[in-house]
């Protein structure tokens, strides 16, 4: 499934990013969850890639709330099952299922189903950026 249609870490309850640090290209970076957080996240910038991600491990009903970027996303689901909400469209996404959303889209996800939701975010950015649409 391919669908065009965008999320970010300053989302209330995200963890905060780690120190930026100038680190070699190359460099061993991690994706690893905080300590008490449930998904992870990488930033590119500090070890020289153009790409970003968070790596998803959502409880059934848990999800960021409507957002957008200035760059793609591209959510690779893993595990479980998303049901995806971009630009007023509903997606719902199983295991081996792609979804790639458009630079500047509003978008949100939510998991669904009896399990958790695993899943690769990949931002197509050094750096983050996300505008938060909903009203927390």
């Amino acid at each position: 499934m391919l669908i065009t249609a965008t999320d970010d870490p300053t989302a209330p309850g995200s963890p905060a990013p780690p120190a930026e640090e100038e680190r070699p290209v190359g460099a061993l970076g991690s994706w690893l969850p905080e300590p008490g957080t449930r998904t992870g996240r990488f930033e590119g910038a500090a070890y020289g890639s153009a790409v970003s991600c968070f790596v998803v491990d959502a409880l059934p009903g848990t999800g960021p709330t409507l957002h957008e970027h200035p760059y793609s996303e591209t959510f690779v689901v893993q595990a479980g099952r998303a049901r995806f909400e971009v630009d007023g469209l509903r997606i719902d996404g199983m295991p081996g299922d792609v979804v790639v959303v458009a630079p500047g889209t509003p978008h949100r996800f939510t998991a669904i189903g009896a399990g958790a939701l695993q899943m690769v975010c990949i931002h197509a950015a050094a750096r983050m950026r996300t505008t938060w649409l909903d009203a927390a």
